[in-house]
């Protein structure tokens, strides 16, 4: 089975209580249909509802949703894997992921995986993976489970590029798939005096002066150069159709090589922070997945493929 779907989508991590009503169908209408959510973010049934509402048919959305740590192990997976698909009012979910790995309970992770497994033969999901591994951790799993993930969405953005990662990701044919793909993480989490948010690199803004955009589509548009995919999360008003105005124009020759060539400094998360044990004391023969991603300069396209 072949699916094909944006190389952008509308990560939701965040919903903030006086935009809920508005903010997640405005995107849908700007043109979005991959959706990012998780069961941490708690905002599952507003993203259903969100969608319901729209008015898109099903089969033109792609939804993502996660598996939180509190959840792992086999028969807890399974079971909020169903919470999950509930609180969507989905009959089946696009791509299933589990959010981190366990490492003081690799097992555990293992477990889950499993379930996800058991839920991709069976027709609920149609896509499973992993979100922030490590380049230790895909080899981990894969020699105790029976899939090879299809994805593995970490953070990745021009000051923190993950090449070891998108290495190891390399031969089992694993699509990389970034979170905060324009350095949100930094500006919400870092401190600020240390100048590696991506939007105020000078490259980058030398970048967006020549070509007439904002930092944010050059960086955006940096991805697909590097064969990545993206999940940027918009809130703004207006702010959607702008962001899909990225794929528009070509910045590829010479400046995009200058940056891929430049200093990047290790300015991302590759396990949760305090954020994210907030959400966990809050919430107490080998088939293949594989990425196929054609990504040229002006593609909007990447393509997903998978085998059951």
């Amino acid at each position: 089975m072949v699916r094909r779907f944006r190389l952008s989508g509308l990560a939701c991590s965040i919903v903030r209580p006086a935009i809920r009503r508005g903010a997640p169908w405005k995107p849908l209408a700007a043109g979005y249909r991959v959706i990012d959510t998780a069961a941490s973010y708690l905002n599952e049934r507003h993203v259903g509802e969100a969608i319901a509402c729209s008015g898109i048919d099903r089969a033109e959305t792609f939804v993502t949703t996660k598996l939180w740590l509190t959840e792992y192990g086999y028969d807890k997976a399974l079971d909020a894997f169903d919470a999950s698909l509930k609180k969507l009012g989905l009959d089946y979910i696009d791509f299933y992921l589990l959010h981190w790995p366990l490492s003081s309970d690799f097992e555990a992770t293992v477990a889950s995986y499993k379930a996800t497994e058991k839920l991709l033969s069976e027709g609920r999901t149609r896509a499973i993976g992993v979100s922030n591994f490590s380049p230790v951790h895909p080899k981990r799993l894969m020699d105790c489970t029976e899939i090879v993930p299809a994805l593995n969405q970490v953070e990745l953005h021009p000051r923190f590029q993950q090449r070891e990662l998108r290495e190891v990701h390399k031969r089992p044919d694993i699509l990389t798939q970034a979170w905060s793909p324009i350095g949100g993480s930094i500006r919400r989490f870092a401190d600020q005096g240390k100048g590696s948010d991506p939007l105020k690199d000078p490259t980058i803004a030398k970048l967006a002066g020549k070509y007439g955009k904002a930092p944010a589509q050059v960086v955006l548009r940096w991805h697909p150069s590097e064969r990545g995919v993206r999940d940027p999360q918009i809130l703004q008003s207006g702010a959607h159709r702008r962001e899909l105005q990225h794929l528009r124009f070509r910045a590829l020759q010479g400046g995009h090589g200058r940056y891929r060539c430049a200093r990047c400094g290790r300015a991302g998360r590759t396990r949760p922070g305090n954020r994210d044990r907030n959400h966990l004391q809050h919430q107490s023969g080998r088939l293949s997945c594989s990425a196929a991603m054609g990504i040229g300069p002006s593609s909007r396209f990447g393509g997903l493929t998978w085998s059951e």
